[in-house]
């Protein structure tokens, strides 16, 4: 299932697509995922603006405008894909075309896929970003501009593609200074970054955001945005372990009078919101700590216990932190919104390392089954 660094991935891949986007059309191509699709979900989303694109824990919430956010969780093989289409090419969007022509059967990924504005390729051969690729279909001045690299091909529908969003955003262009009240959402946030320019509109861009999940456990919720507090799925969530909140001394209390092993306590999402099981295993290696250890024997007034809380913080957000830098980890169907994979897999210390040598002391990996799910740990050197 993807975890933090995976949908934190896919919230970046996603913002600067929508942020500032108008929702045009709405496929959905199933009556629902994990759970139905809300009552007239198509209709309700259509000509709304996308307003900011956040997470909470493991969950996407796309706020948009009318007071409304959409959530939307990945589940166990969810993902989000972002493609540039043309206004021919949406026009003639056909009704249903299977993972046939144009994907990749290794990777169920689209080949004629033009990368977005000012982003990398990928080389499919390796996996690893190519030269810089313009898009086709550029405007500049509100007029047409050609592209040597050829029309925009169109998007290809692929198997499992269940959720299709067609929008449209303006594309910005600097020039002289002009008050901020004028200017659209997307120009606003750009003219922040740049207050000595002044953002206009100088065309549009059309993209298509397709959600794909093989194994159908994600959904897709639309709810209040001033009801997301006191949501049943976000009301009960701890805190998020990116940033300088969970320290030390937070740790402290939260495992104050659990007896519950570290790993179990760690997991529980109204403890420490978005932590998974991967970067458990890999936080309490880098800690030195065993999994099966009392949480409560880091919340002592010792120095030793105060010292061991505060390595674990440090580790949670540091592999939180490399994990993010890698693009996150790809394990079976997880993909970053471009279709790449995430690598930090590669740099994996204990996950899936079971009977191999402790990189810090040469002792076998041993694997556990805690509550349902696999923990790799080192027993010589994690205590």
């Amino acid at each position: 299932m993807p975890e933090l660094p995976e949908v934190e991935t896919v919230r970046r891949g996603l913002a600067p697509v929508l942020e500032g986007a108008v929702i045009d059309k709405v496929e959905l191509r199933r009556r629902g995922l994990r759970l139905p699709f809300p009552p007239d979900l198509a209709e309700d989303l259509c000509g709304r603006e996308v307003l900011a694109v956040g997470r909470r824990a493991k969950y996407l919430l796309i706020d948009l405008s009318g007071g409304q956010t959409l959530i939307s969780h990945l589940g166990m093989s969810g993902s989000w894909r972002v493609e540039e289409e043309s206004r021919a090419g949406r026009a003639g969007l056909p009704a249903g075309s299977g993972a046939g022509a144009g994907a990749d059967n290794a990777g169920n990924r689209p080949e004629s896929v033009a990368p977005l504005a000012g982003s990398a390729g990928v080389n499919k051969a390796e996996n690893r970003p190519g030269p810089a690729v313009l898009p086709a279909g550029g405007k500049e001045g509100g007029t047409e501009k050609a592209n040597p690299a050829g029309p925009l091909p169109v998007p290809v529908l692929l198997k499992h593609d269940h959720v299709i969003l067609h929008v449209r955003r303006p594309v910005i262009a600097l020039s002289g200074r002009v008050p901020a009240a004028v200017l659209s959402h997307a120009g606003a946030i750009i003219a922040a970054a740049a207050p000595n320019s002044a953002a206009h509109a100088a065309g549009e861009q059309n993209f298509r955001l397709s959600y794909n999940d093989p194994r159908r456990f994600g959904f897709l919720l639309l709810v209040a945005s001033a009801a997301l507090a006191t949501h049943p799925l976000l009301a009960g969530l701890g805190v998020e372990p990116l940033g300088k909140l969970l320290d030390g001394a937070l740790l402290q209390q939260i495992f104050a009078g659990k007896k519950a092993p570290l790993k179990a306590v760690l997991l529980d999402q109204h403890n420490i919101a978005g932590l998974g099981n991967i970067y458990v295993c890999e936080a309490l290696w880098r800690a030195r700590l065993s999994p099966l250890r009392p949480a409560v024997s880091l919340a002592g007034s010792s120095k030793s216990a105060a010292k061991e809380a505060k390595d674990l913080a440090a580790a949670i957000r540091s592999v939180l932190a490399e994990a993010l830098q890698s693009g996150g980890s790809h394990l079976r169907n997880y993909v970053k919104t471009d279709g790449s994979f995430g690598l930090f897999q590669h740099r994996f210390q204990v996950y899936g390392r079971e009977g191999e040598p402790c990189r810090r002391c040469g002792a076998p990996i041993k694997r556990q089954v805690m509550s349902g799910r696999s923990s790799f740990y080192c027993a010589q050197c994690q205590k």
